[in-house]
């Protein structure tokens, strides 16, 4: 009906409610701005923005708090690893002390003979 009138959605004009045009001239500066925004969808980005930035914030200070953690991780690696060519010189040197202390012994039991 309204579009045989010619009233349609793709028409550039629309109906406005009684009472509207007179609202909107008698707003403050700050509400007609506000409603420019709802209008132009700005709040929305304002609203999506603020909650990007949460989250960006957040991810640096996950990547700050993972970065302290992999510096520990890296200096006990270190740590572990010296530990390790310890352990193999200790493991070598055993070997070393028991050949010798095999030796002595077959040398004195020689003796003995």
């Amino acid at each position: 009906l309204l579009e045989g009138a010619g009233f349609a959605k793709t028409s550039p004009y629309y109906i406005v409610q009684q009472g509207k045009v007179g609202e909107l001239t008698l707003m403050s500066d700050v509400q007609r701005l506000g409603l420019l925004k709802d209008i132009s969808g700005a709040g929305v980005y304002d609203e999506r923005r603020a909650e990007s930035m949460k989250i960006m914030a957040d991810t640096a200070t996950r990547r700050t708090q993972t970065q302290g953690l992999i510096v520990d991780i890296q200096r006990k690696l270190k740590g572990l690893e010296g530990e390790q060519r310890e352990l193999r010189e200790c493991e070598e040197l055993e070997g070393r002390k028991r050949t010798l202390e095999h030796v002595l012994a077959d040398r004195e039991w020689r003796g003995a003979e």
